[in-house]
């Protein structure tokens, strides 16, 4: 398989420039397949509130930037229509593609974005379109942005639809730890390398934008980065570059926390696992625990169901009955691991992240305890005795805490398409809204819902 070169940008911020020194030197010297610019690098304006304007605009000013370089150009644009509201996109233009290479592509952010494709009239037409991976010199690109990371059906629906690679292209400057908690999370749940780039923040902030490759959870070590006061960091990766050593850097939480308490062997507390003890196949489903006034759902799973992306997926609904949501992963009579210690506690902490559970990992040599802060950031609880005590704070389930706005995540107007991601859209699609944008917050106006059901279907374990 081809070894793909990508130049990624990381600029001060609102710089609509490029090195193209730097630029050009990468790519007389042993080829450059492909510059990626960050989230929001351009702006334009569509005429109408639709995808297929938005499209339109963003492939034109791509455009302009991959033929003035003559290399394919992958970048972030915010578009803002004519009529009120503003979509983040992506656009990606080859201005000499070969047989079988993509020569345009466009992307809309599925999450925290002012207006979300979901709410456009032509969605159920465009949809597929905007997940169709970039085929450039053998590989295939699947373009997401910012936020869009932290909601594994956007990677799931692009790994389906063929990409072998992940791109996001983020706004501005990060809490570094929470972007890798979850790319690391990404490359050791599928085997696709991911890469993200991003700007500096215009606003003063302890936060370094940074560009980052990653593959099998472990970072690949860029094959050289320039920098220029300017025009500020290009970084150059290969998608099979040298990869760091796998680093988990996870401190244990220094309190100590009674509200919940959680036992790994026999005796009291409001919640027993046990590493030996794994629930028959047929039986798994959400138990109910009352503490206090509070509704606590436990769903024990298989320990190999922890390296599946849709294992939660299949058990949640919409609007859960529970208050608070554990998810035990149990190894049972297993021989073996079914991958290191440390892998399976970043993809922990990728599902505390992204389904806003508290997950417990038990096997006779493992016991961990793992949550989201209110920012998501990571908790990570000490075993004591065969005890743990955690808080039940922000474990309020997968699609209680997307946010009550688009701009906060996906507004609960939303969410039934976001999990229809994986079944497609059939029969015509009803028309969800107009031309003229009447305000940002009408979705109920706009939104026309379709159900299908996510089922038993989709699933599959991505194992080694």
């Amino acid at each position: 398989m081809t070894s793909l070169r990508l130049a990624l940008a990381v600029p001060p911020a609102n710089h609509q420039g490029f090195d193209r020194k730097v630029l050009e030197r990468w790519h007389g010297r042993d080829g450059l397949d492909l510059v990626v610019f960050p989230e929001a690098w351009r702006t334009v304006t569509a005429e109408e509130f639709s995808l297929a304007s938005a499209r339109e605009a963003c492939v034109a000013a791509v455009r302009e930037v991959a033929e003035d370089l003559g290399m394919p150009v992958l970048a972030g644009v915010s578009c803002e229509f004519a009529d009120g509201g503003a979509i983040q996109c992506a656009a990606y233009v080859n201005p000499s593609p070969e047989a079988g290479e993509t020569a345009e592509h466009f992307y809309a952010k599925h999450s925290t974005s002012t207006v979300l494709p979901y709410e456009l009239p032509d969605y159920a037409d465009e949809r597929e379109a905007l997940f169709e991976p970039i085929a450039l010199r053998g590989r295939h690109l699947g373009v997401q942005l910012c936020h869009d990371q932290f909601f594994g059906l956007v990677s799931e629906k692009l790994t389906r639809a063929g990409a072998d690679v992940l791109l996001d292209l983020t706004g501005d400057s990060v809490v570094r730890s929470k972007w890798t908690n979850v790319i690391t999370g990404r490359t050791l749940e599928r085997p696709a390398p991911y890469f993200c780039t991003m700007s500096e923040r215009a606003t003063k902030t302890t936060n370094e934008a940074f560009a980052l490759g990653m593959r099998d959870g472990r970072a690949i070590t860029p094959l050289e980065t320039a920098k220029s006061a300017k025009h500020g960091k290009l970084v150059l990766f290969a998608v099979d570059g040298p990869l760091a050593p796998f680093a988990l850097r996870q401190a244990f939480s220094p309190k100590s926390y009674d509200a919940f308490t959680i036992r790994f062997t026999r005796g009291r507390g409001d919640l027993v696992v046990l590493p030996q003890e794994l629930p028959a196949a047929k039986a798994t489903a959400w138990k109910e625990l009352r503490v206090g006034a509070t509704k606590v759902g436990v769903l024990e799973l298989p320990l190999e169901a922890l390296l599946d992306p849709l294992a939660i997926h299949r058990h949640e609904a919409l609007e859960s009955p529970f208050d608070a949501h554990i998810v035990c992963f149990v190894a049972g009579d297993r021989p073996a691991l079914p991958r290191p210690k440390d892998e399976l506690i970043a993809l922990a902490r990728l599902r505390a992240i992204e389904h806003r559970v508290a997950v417990v990992i038990a096997t006779p040599d493992v016991q961990e305890v793992i949550k989201s802060s209110r920012y998501k950031n990571i908790q990570r609880f000490p075993v004591t005795d065969g005890k743990v005590g955690i808080e039940l704070d922000f474990v309020e389930g997968t699609y209680a805490s997307m946010g009550k706005t688009a701009g906060q995540g996906i507004a609960t107007d939303f969410q039934g398409l976001y999990k229809d991601l994986l079944d497609p859209i059939v029969g015509s699609p009803r028309k969800q809204g107009t031309k003229k944008r009447e305000s940002v917050g009408t979705a109920e106006a706009l939104l026309g819902k379709i159900a299908f059901s996510l089922g038993e279907a989709v699933g599959r374990v991505v194992g080694k």
